[in-house]
């Protein structure tokens, strides 16, 4: 299977050699350095940002909630864990070499007859954490031919338990959650030692798209989720048939989310940094729509950008100096609590004033 695997790499190899040339050499030499200068501690998703003021001061911190103690080592994630992501995102990641060998036979074909427009697809775990730490998430050709060769590479440094690691530790739980831990404390309360397999289901139903399935704002499609996770680990005898129809008919209930900023300066600079990023990254902004259906397909696309983005603000360690003072925006605001001190009544299920002010 192994030297499959490498004989249709290199067909693959030579196919996108010859329509990118001098190109293709510099793809290979750039995921050598990543690879090569590649540490452990590039998979620590624990970073502080830090928010500052025109006058130097620290406006706040920005954390995923990570912290050291959230971290995984391959023997404390869950089995089911392990498993779970196996049974639904690649589930010939013990023997593939970092890309799926079908997935490429795939791709390869799609890209012929798309005469070089079109290589999607086929992403496994290792072409996912490869994504999620040392590449942009544009799709496209050459990204694709990036991350297959990064992929490749990691296998050949890592062990597949150490890759497995760095990926349920760095995987994007929503909400700004990265890993497996951090998302069993924020969504459940509890250690990931401690959830049952319907639980760890569900989480590992998130990083597929971590907006979409968030456990917040959408708590039922992680559930519809989890049982397709479920039915497909009976069906890859990780399970058995007992185990996964209880798992079915557990009820989820999820913890109550924390409120995080209640102050202008941290919301808006948080607002504006994450924009920065969109931008940074590829994301087009547009003000201009055909109909309602294009303005609806634009605000999903930008909901889904603003939130991955907002994630890594979180958790990357950033340094985000900006043009806010601290003292002005405190005599504003008291300004404005003195002149609406009349408007006592509050939303009952916000508790918020229901007048408000700008």
């Amino acid at each position: 299977m192994v030297l499959t695997g490498l004989i249709l790499t290199a067909v693959v190899s030579v196919v996108l050699f010859v329509r990118y040339g001098d190109d293709y050499r510099s793809f290979e030499k750039e995921a050598d350095e990543i690879v090569e200068n590649s540490r452990a501690e590039d998979f620590r998703m624990d970073e502080i940002t830090y928010l500052y003021g025109a006058d130097g001061t620290q406006i706040a911190e920005l954390s995923s909630g990570n912290g050291k103690s959230s971290y995984l080592k391959y023997k404390e994630i869950p089995k089911h864990a392990v498993n779970a992501f196996i049974a639904i995102e690649d589930r010939s990641y013990w023997r593939n070499i970092g890309i799926d060998m079908k997935g490429i036979i795939r791709v390869a074909l799609d890209f012929v007859m798309s005469r070089g427009d079109n290589m999607a697809g086929a992403s496994t775990i290792t072409q996912q954490l490869s994504r999620t730490v040392y590449l942009t998430r544009d799709r496209s050709i050459i990204r694709k031919i990036k991350e297959m060769m990064v992929s490749i590479r990691l296998t050949r440094k890592y062990s597949k338990q150490e890759i497995m690691e760095f990926y349920i530790n760095t995987a994007c739980f929503s909400n700004g959650i990265y890993g497996l831990e951090a998302a069993a404390k924020a969504f459940f309360g509890k250690s990931a030692a401690q959830l049952s397999l319907s639980q760890i289901a569900y989480l590992c139903a998130i990083p597929n798209r971590p907006e979409y399935f968030n456990p917040y704002k959408h708590p039922k499609r992680a559930v519809e989720r989890r049982d397709k996770i479920l039915k497909d680990m009976y069906d890859e005898g990780y399970v058995s048939k007992s185990a996964y129809m209880e798992a079915c008919q557990e009820k989820i209930k999820i913890s109550r989310q924390v409120s995080e900023f209640n102050n202008y300066e941290t919301t808006y600079a948080i607002y504006c940094a994450v924009e920065y990023l969109m931008k940074l990254h590829g994301f087009e902004f547009r003000y201009h729509f055909k109909d309602e259906a294009d303005y609806k397909a634009y605000q999903e696309s930008y909901e889904s950008a603003y939130n991955l983005e907002k994630t890594n603000l979180y958790a990357k360690g950033y340094t985000i100096t900006t043009s806010l003072r601290s003292d002005a925006q405190a005599a504003l605001q008291q300004a404005l609590d003195n002149n609406l001190a009349f408007a006592t009544q509050t939303n009952p299920e916000t508790n918020v004033y229901e007048l408000q002010g700008r």
